[in-house]
């Protein structure tokens, strides 16, 4: 997800940039919040944005669940009627060469 930028509907010279660490992630799906009870978006690109927002915020939840909460990953499991790999509902991280 890094490499992302968003600007403030109301002041196109304010723009958060997500790091390649993942800095400023938290400040950025903020802004993308925000910027929904503003006007003057371009609908299709505004789609796409909220898009990828929600399957990061969805993406980094999971992951932090499997670190966090003991035995969640045999819940999900369990929920998977395909028994696939408890990662199986995380975007597939892009490769670098």
């Amino acid at each position: 997800m890094s490499g992302r930028r968003i600007v403030d509907s109301r002041d196109p010279e304010d723009a958060v940039r997500l790091g390649d660490d993942g800095s400023n992630a938290w400040v950025y799906w903020y802004q993308i919040r925000n910027n929904l009870s503003h006007r003057g978006k371009g609908s299709v690109r505004e789609r796409e944005i909220v898009n990828e927002a929600f399957i990061d915020v969805h993406d980094v939840t999971r992951l932090l669940l499997l670190e966090l909460v003991p035995n969640v990953a045999d819940a999900w499991t369990v929920r998977d009627a395909h028994g696939r790999e408890c990662r199986w509902r995380l975007r597939a991280r892009a490769t670098t060469t």
